[in-house]
C-alpha cells in the first residue's frame, strides 16, 4: 500500500492567518476579539479538511499517476471553491447563487442556560446555520456574524438568519427580546431585520426589538434606523425613542426603562469608550429639528468605565503583528505587556493576556509566566477566550510537569467546553494521565 502523509504545521498556519487579518482591514472593526474569533473559525475549517483528507490517506497501487493527479486537481478545486465562497460571503461581493449556497454564517459567542439551534442544544463556537430556527428557553445567547454584527437573544426569544442574497443579509425575529449591535464601519452586505409587523433597515447602531403577540416595539439606543411597518410606511427612529409597529406611534423611552437598558448594555460590554453615550433621558433630548441637529445631552451615568486609547492600541497591534512576522518574540511579549499597561481593565488588554500567555508558552518557554497570564484572564470572568485560556493553562501545567493539576485542569476543560476544537486532544491526554497508577505529589498546594 502507498500512503500519502498530510501535514499541516499549525504554528506556521496560525502566523499566516494572523498576517492575513492584518493585511485585510475590511474583515471587521472589532479588533483583537474579532480577529481571534475569525482565526479560530478559519482554523476549524482547515482542521476539518485535514481530518477528512487523513481519512482517505491510503491510495491503492492500481491507481495510475494520472488518476492521482486528477484527484488532486479535483480536491484543489473544491478547496478553492470553499475558500472563495467564504471570501465572497465575508465581503459582500458574491453572486446570489454563491451566497444562497452558504449554509453557515457566523458562530455562537456565548451560551447561558437552555439555547437551541433547530432543536439541538447550542454550544459555544457552534456555527450559525442559515434558514434554521434558533431559540432560547431558560437561557440567553450572544451570536456573532462575520461582518461586524452582534445579536443577543434574551430568554424566550426566537429568530433565524433568514437568507443571504447578492448584497443583502436578512435576519428575522419571531418572538421575545432581541438586541443588535452593528459596527458602523463594517464591510459586507446591507443588513436588515425582519419582524412580523415590518422591516428594520440598519447601518451602524444599537437597538432592541421586542416581539409579542400584539405588537413589535423597536427601541433605539444608539445611532439611527429606518423602520418600515406592514403598510411599507417608513419611520425614522432617533436615539432614545421607541416605535410601536402595531400603530406606528413613536414615543420617548421612560426613565425606568432607560435604567434597565443601561444595565443590560453594561452586562454586554457594548458601551465603547470611543462612542458617544448610547442612551439618555428623553427629557434631556435637544430637538433642533429646524437645523437638522438631533444631538442628545450626556448623562453622567452612562460614561464609559474603561480608559482605552484606541489610536495607541491600534498602533500597538500593528507593531505586534510586525514583530510576529519578524519572529522577534521577546519584542512581541514586551509590546503585549505595554498594551496591557495602556488600559488594564479594557477589553483589548484583557484579551491580550491570552495572546501573551501563548507567546510565553510556545515561543519563549516561560511556563510560569504563561500560567499567570491564563489565570489572570480566567479570574477576570471575561467570556470571549475562556476555552483558549483554560486549555492554555492545562498546557502550561503539563510543561511544568504538574501532572495532578494538569489532570484537574483537563477534566474541567472537557466538562465545560465539549464542543471546542481542542477537546479531542484534551481527552487523549487525559486518558494517558488517568492510566497512570499514581500521580506525582506536585499538586498538594493547589
Amino acid at each position: 500500500m502507498m500512503k500519502q502523509h498530510i501535514d499541516i504545521p499549525n504554528r506556521q498556519f496560525d502566523d499566516a492567518v494572523t498576517d492575513a487579518f492584518r493585511d485585510a482591514p475590511a474583515c471587521g472593526a472589532f479588533g483583537t476579539i474579532d480577529d481571534l474569533s475569525r482565526r479560530r473559525a478559519v482554523n476549524h475549517i482547515v482542521q476539518k479538511a485535514a481530518s477528512a483528507a487523513r481519512n482517505v490517506s491510503e491510495v491503492h497501487p492500481r491507481w495510475t499517476h494520472r488518476r492521482v493527479r486528477a484527484a488532486g486537481a479535483i480536491a484543489a478545486v473544491l478547496v478553492l471553491g470553499i475558500a472563495l465562497t467564504w471570501y465572497l460571503v465575508l465581503f459582500g461581493s458574491a453572486s446570489p447563487a454563491a451566497l444562497s449556497a452558504a449554509s453557515y454564517f457566523g458562530e455562537v459567542q456565548t451560551v447561558h442556560g437552555a439555547v437551541f439551534i433547530d432543536d439541538d442544544s447550542a454550544y459555544r463556537h457552534a456555527p450559525l446555520p442559515v434558514e434554521k430556527p434558533m431559540r432560547t428557553a431558560e437561557g440567553t445567547a450572544l451570536l456573532r456574524m462575520p461582518t461586524g454584527i452582534d445579536w443577543w437573544m434574551a430568554s424566550h426569544a426566537a429568530g433565524k438568519i433568514n437568507r443571504l442574497e447578492f448584497n443583502q443579509l436578512h435576519v428575522s425575529v419571531s418572538s421575545g427580546e432581541n438586541w443588535f449591535r452593528v459596527d458602523p464601519e463594517r464591510q459586507g452586505p446591507a443588513f436588515s431585520v425582519l419582524t412580523p409587523m415590518g422591516r428594520i433597515h440598519v447601518t451602524g447602531t444599537i437597538f432592541v426589538v421586542r416581539v409579542t403577540a400584539d405588537d413589535v416595539v423597536v427601541t433605539l439606543l444608539k445611532g439611527k434606523v429606518l423602520v418600515q411597518d406592514a403598510q411599507q410606511t417608513p419611520h425614522e427612529v432617533q436615539t432614545g425613542y421607541s416605535i410601536h409597529l402595531q400603530n406606528g406611534q413613536t414615543v420617548p423611552v421612560s426613565e425606568n426603562e432607560q435604567a434597565q437598558l443601561r444595565q443590560q448594555l453594561a452586562t454586554l460590554h457594548w458601551e465603547e469608550s470611543t462612542a458617544t453615550p448610547t442612551l439618555t433621558a428623553a427629557s434631556s433630548t435637544v430637538d433642533n429639528s429646524a437645523t437638522g441637529d438631533t444631538s442628545v445631552a450626556v448623562s453622567a451615568s452612562v460614561q464609559p468605565a474603561t480608559t482605552d486609547k484606541p489610536a495607541d492600541i491600534k498602533q500597538l497591534h500593528m507593531s505586534i503583528q510586525n514583530a510576529r512576522k519578524a519572529g522577534d518574540w521577546k519584542k512581541v511579549a514586551g509590546l503585549y505587556k505595554r498594551l496591557i499597561r495602556t488600559s488594564p481593565a479594557g477589553d483589548a488588554a484583557i484579551v491580550s493576556r491570552v495572546s501573551l500567555g501563548d507567546v510565553y508558552l510556545s515561543r519563549l518557554h516561560r511556563y510560569g509566566d504563561a500560567l499567570s497570564q491564563y489565570d489572570y484572564y480566567i479570574q477576570s470572568r471575561h467570556p470571549t477566550l475562556l476555552p483558549e485560556a483554560t486549555y492554555g493553562k492545562c498546557l502550561a501545567l503539563k510543561a511544568m510537569k504538574q501532572s495532578a493539576r494538569e489532570q484537574q485542569c483537563l477534566e474541567q476543560f472537557v466538562r465545560r467546553f465539549p464542543g471546542v476544537l481542542q477537546v479531542e486532544s484534551a481527552r487523549s491526554r487525559l486518558s494517558v494521565l488517568q492510566a497512570k497508577p499514581t500521580l506525582s505529589p506536585d499538586t498538594i498546594n493547589e
